[in-house]
């Protein structure tokens, strides 16, 4: 899947509760938002996503792209297992974005509780 187009509000910089997280997080965060389907879902891949958002910083050994997952998890993104597989959900996604009405539908099942919620 190729990466989409999205905006981000200004005030995503000088938000208080991203503040809290480090650099890289926060530029993980807004590299999801490209990779999301039109309802905020993803392949929780790290590896592939670590290919599509930070490259260079993978490359160079600089950055563990798990270890910014978890910081965003709970309070910004979801894991979730569905059918086998699995995904993350940007919460509050339709929100702030406002997809494309030609953007295909998502094809990743939303979490359905929080029983496959994964923490």
């Amino acid at each position: 899947m190729s990466g989409r187009t999205r905006l981000l509000h200004p005030d995503f910089f000088i938000d208080t509760e991203l503040s809290g997280l480090g650099f890289g997080a926060r530029l993980l965060f807004a590299g999801l938002w490209c990779f999301a389907d039109r309802e905020g879902r993803l392949e929780n891949d790290p590896k592939k996503l670590a290919v599509q958002i930070i490259p260079y910083d993978i490359q160079q050994g600089k950055i563990r792209i798990e270890k910014l997952l978890e910081e965003l998890t709970p309070q910004f993104i979801t894991k979730y297992q569905a059918n086998g597989k699995n995904y993350l959900q940007i919460k509050n996604f339709l929100k702030y974005q406002r997809p494309h009405p030609h953007e295909k539908k998502s094809m990743i099942p939303p979490p359905k509780n929080l029983r496959n919620v994964i923490t």
